[in-house]
């Protein structure tokens, strides 16, 4: 394995804590924050990116529906080989479609 550094022009902004699964040959970021310490500002993003592992390119996303709200420490996990769940309000993005959608769960009793 070699270390490389992506020069791709829409890779996301620094930032910390975004929501990060992998699916397929692919890598999805969502969210974040930027802290800036020396004024105290926060920048919360909803943005979407994906990177493609295999020609080392990133890619920034624009799914239909709903975005989530801006955010950070949000939870993601890529589920039936085809979709990506962020814990945004049980919000889900199909990787499939590339839509957001409100995905609801009953917890059995």
């Amino acid at each position: 394995m070699h270390n490389r550094r992506i020069t791709s022009r829409s890779r996301p902004t620094e930032r910390s804590t975004p929501a990060v699964a992998a699916l397929r040959e692919s890598v999805y970021v969502f969210g974040g924050v930027k802290d800036d310490f020396s004024t105290f500002q926060n920048t919360f993003y909803n943005d979407l990116y994906r990177f493609d592992t295999s020609t080392d390119t990133w890619f920034l996303l624009s799914p239909k529906g709903s975005l989530p709200p801006a955010r950070a420490f949000a939870a993601s996990v890529a589920a039936e080989d085809r979709a990506l769940g962020v814990r945004s309000k049980n919000q889900c993005l199909d990787g499939t479609s590339a839509k957001w959608y409100a995905r609801y769960t009953a917890t059995a009793t």
